[in-house]
């Protein structure tokens, strides 16, 4: 976590965590770490953007992705510090490990839905770093996962296509967009929502 946030630049939370481990060296201690979570402004509330932070073109929602994954093991790691052996590792997988979601915008008069490219990166993103981030946790490769999604250099987007077709064939479609959905563009209705799906085998299912 503290390599992630000092490679992007944000500098508070990473010297916040450098405390964290000092502490932990120094005496065992993770008060200071789990008093970052909770509360406005925690460690729970930061987002890495592109806007803000140092990160490579098109790997927000990859930096973003591992940073959620790194919190959440290390939540868990603090509240628990025996979290070593391989079943410890398998519980941190199942606390980390959620249905990954599609985001995207619903017409509740006609049925229309799109999905942004923004929110198909997204939902990639936490496809493919969940998994990673834990075996690489189980393996002790976190550092070199980190330095990985850093760099500039093209990884898990290889499976972009794959995600684009399984929306198309589910009938939604793609469309840069800012801001509400509405009116909707099929039928020109007003009554649009925010819409959640889950990657059922070559379909995606509402939730």
């Amino acid at each position: 976590m503290h390599l992630l946030l000092d490679g992007v630049g944000e500098t508070h939370w990473r010297d916040w965590i450098a405390q964290d481990i000092a502490d932990w060296d120094a005496t065992g201690s993770v008060a200071h770490h789990l008093s970052a979570y909770g509360g406005m402004a925690s460690l729970n509330d930061v987002y890495l953007s592109a806007k803000e932070y140092t990160i490579p073109p098109g790997k927000e929602p990859w930096v973003q992705s591992l940073f959620e994954d790194l919190r959440s093991i290390s939540n868990s790691l603090a509240s628990s510090p025996r979290f070593l052996s391989a079943i410890d590792a398998w519980l941190v997988r199942i606390g980390t490990w959620q249905k990954v979601r599609l985001q995207g915008w619903k017409c509740r008069s006609c049925g229309y839905a799109e999905v942004t490219p923004q929110e198909i990166e997204t939902f990639l993103a936490r496809q493919e770093m969940r998994p990673a981030t834990v075996r690489a946790f189980k393996e002790g490769h976190l550092r070199h996962l980190v330095e990985q999604v850093l760099s500039s250099k093209p990884g898990w987007e290889t499976q972009r296509g794959d995600v684009v077709r399984k929306v198309k064939a589910s009938g939604m479609e793609i469309r840069s967009r800012e801001g509400w959905m509405k009116p909707c563009p099929k039928c020109g209705g007003g009554e649009t929502e925010v819409a959640y799906w889950t990657l059922q085998g070559d379909r995606f299912s509402p939730m």
